[in-house]
């Protein structure tokens, strides 16, 4: 379809759909205005039939009642045409019947009502129900539909309520007058009380004629609407012709005959008119001069970008052969059911060649189990991940086949192609392992120091501890990790472990010096640090390590001989004056002390010297003292 055309046919779709959408509103404001007005109507409709029944109660009845008592007529005299508002409601409307509105429905609605022709439907018994159990609800209106046919409904509860003259016909069969049971019988409207709702009025307006008629207007309006359209439609396209579709026709057509002759190149295009489509000419005219002007660089051009080509070619070519790493391409081989089996090699670099050990004539175009047999199927399922989800991959992988350790990035080429770098770390990882076992080797070693060890950094962090560092604290080394010299010790020592620390930072090489620890439980303990610090390889200090050697016992033991020392030499001072003039009792032997005491003669010794005495009995003392034991007779 032409421009013009598309052009004429969106606007005319556009008049339709806007038109339709506005018709439709129209339709449905109409409508609504009906029914206000069915509103309307109802409510003087209901409001002059309620005025019918307090006629009826307030004015009509009382009279009357008073004339049936004045002639004293029967108790069972009961006439409904004067005597029951709705008996004359329902026969005026018997009447309205007749008219053009028999269509109109009205009913003095009440549940078991007196007469059937009042019972109340669904509806309306609803209403009723509703109206009963909320006092506060007095109208309610809406549209239904009966048959097919929409009716405005209104219903509103009669003001009228049951009052004690009411009773008599009301309240028990027995009280009623026998000419109402005759009518009516026994059954129906007994048993109200004063203050009961009565009944309903319910009314009931069609629609449908109306709705109809509205539909009607709406339609004829849609059809002068679209006759207005197509008439619009018809106008437009002309116009569209002749100042739009006219002149990009001769653009179009100059351009085609330029796209197919090069030799027309530079040609302009002159339309008459103003505006976007002059503007249009002119940028067109502008492109074909520019493009003859460009014509004679274009072949230029190509040269100098087949060349800048051919250059990038050899450049990439010169990488591919030249790089350090392995490179692959590999295509991926699956199953029917889409699993990976297999890839064959596509392409690979001189690195690649000597890491296989294969040229590359034996490995293009080869299956991986023709070129490594015994590859394992690992690298088979990782190669199928990249390519199947399109995410690239880097890891690290022991090759059995070749006995070498890589590191591999694998990502998606094209279709089911993938490509590989691989580095050989075959000799990193070796270095690594001895690394390990040297780290394991020093671990087990600062393990079996015998005194306890520590290591901190420059910032007095601590970075590890051996066993008996952590025993001899008696605090886990999870606790002391990390922790600073003031985290763990009392602010007296902390001062000087800090202090001989920054001392060795300063001066490097090792130190030594005796202070004191205080452990987790309190005690105070003599050491003596000995410590040295640690340097990277460029000989940048990192820290210091160090041991500590508990001497308490030690100086414990140095203490108990110096005091053992006095006290040998004040004993050796005393024994000295044992050589002196000794008072001795004549008789029992007791000894007199510098102080006037006698004592006896081996505790005298005993406090005055090192002697111990060992008591016993000679053969004389025996003999004078015990001469029945026979002590000495053999």
């Amino acid at each position: 379809m032409r421009i013009g055309s598309r052009l004429a046919t969106y606007v005319a779709i556009f008049i339709f759909i806007a038109t339709s959408a506005l018709l439709l509103i129209v339709n449905f404001q109409l409508k609504k205005f009906a029914v206000t007005l069915a509103e309307d109507d109802a409510r003087l409709f209901l409001e002059e039939k309620q005025a019918t029944i307090d006629y009826v109660v307030e004015h009509l009845r009382p009279p009357l009642l008073e004339l049936i008592k004045a002639k004293e007529m029967p108790e069972s005299y009961f006439e409904p045409s004067w005597m029951s508002a709705g008996y004359i409601n329902r026969h005026i409307m018997k009447y309205l019947a007749k008219t053009e509105f028999s269509d109109l429905y009205y009913k003095n609605a009440a549940i078991n009502a007196r007469s059937p022709e009042n019972e109340a439907d669904p509806i309306e018994a609803a209403f009723l129900e509703k109206a009963r159990k909320y006092t506060s609800i007095l109208r309610h209106s809406d549209v239904v539909e009966f048959d097919g046919k929409p009716f405005f409904v209104y219903m509103r509860t009669n003001t009228s309520r049951f009052q004690e003259v009411c009773l008599k016909c009301h309240s028990t069969p027995d009280k009623a007058p026998a000419d109402l049971i005759k009518i009516y019988g026994s059954e129906r409207s007994f048993g109200k009380q004063i203050g009961d709702i009565v009944s309903v009025l319910s009314l009931r307006i069609p629609l449908g004629k109306v709705y109809s008629n509205i539909n009607s207007l709406t339609i004829k309006l849609f059809v002068a609407i679209c006759g207005f359209a197509v008439f619009f439609f018809m106008v437009q396209l002309l116009i569209t012709k002749r100042i739009i579709v006219a002149p990009l026709n001769q653009i179009t057509n100059k351009a085609i005959a330029i796209s197919q002759n090069d030799s027309l190149l530079g040609q302009t295009v002159s339309i008459k008119g103003q505006g976007e489509l002059k503007e249009l000419a002119n940028a067109f005219s502008c492109m074909s001069e520019r493009l003859a002007e460009n014509k004679d660089n274009l072949e230029l051009l190509v040269k100098q970008r087949t060349k800048q080509l051919e250059d990038s070619r050899k450049e990439y070519q010169d990488l591919f052969e030249k790089m350090l790493d392995a490179f692959s391409l590999q295509e991926l081989i699956v199953d029917d059911l889409g699993n990976p089996i297999d890839f064959v090699f596509k392409k690979v670099n001189p690195a690649f060649e000597k890491i296989i050990g294969l040229s590359a004539d034996t490995i293009v175009e080869k299956s991986v189990f023709d070129v490594l047999p015994g590859i394992e199927k690992k690298w088979i399922e990782i190669y199928g991940e990249v390519v199947l989800t399109g995410v690239p991959v880097q890891f690290e992988q022991y090759s059995t086949e070749l006995d070498k350790f890589f590191i591999v990035s694998a990502f998606k080429a094209q279709n089911n192609q993938f490509a590989c770098v691989f580095k050989d770390i075959t000799a990193r990882k070796l270095v690594e392992d001895a690394l390990k076992d040297s780290e394991a080797f020093q671990r087990a070693l600062l393990e079996a120091i015998p005194v306890p060890l520590f290591y901190k950094d420059t910032d007095g962090k601590y970075l590890g501890f051996n066993k008996q560092f952590s025993t001899f604290f008696g605090v886990p080394k999870e606790q002391l990790v990390g922790k600073i010299t003031e985290d763990i010790n009392p602010p007296p020592l902390a001062d000087i472990y800090r202090k001989k620390d920054l001392e060795l930072f300063k001066s490097g090489g090792v130190q030594k010096y005796e202070s004191q620890v205080q452990t987790s439980d309190g005690h105070v303990r003599d050491v003596v640090f000995y410590k040295a610090v640690f340097a990277n390889s460029n000989g940048v200090i990192q820290g210091l390590i160090g041991t500590i050697l508990d001497i308490t016992e030690m100086k414990q033991l140095e203490e108990e001989r110096e005091k053992m020392i006095d006290k040998l030499s004040k004993a050796l001072s005393e024994v000295k004056t044992l050589s002196g003039l000794l008072p001795i009792c004549s008789h029992c032997k007791k000894i007199r002390d510098d102080k006037g005491y006698w004592n006896q003669l081996e505790k005298y010794f005993y406090e005055h010297s090192d002697v111990k005495f060992s008591h016993g009995i000679c053969q004389e003392c025996a003999k004078k003292h015990y001469p029945d034991m026979g002590l000495y007779d053999d």
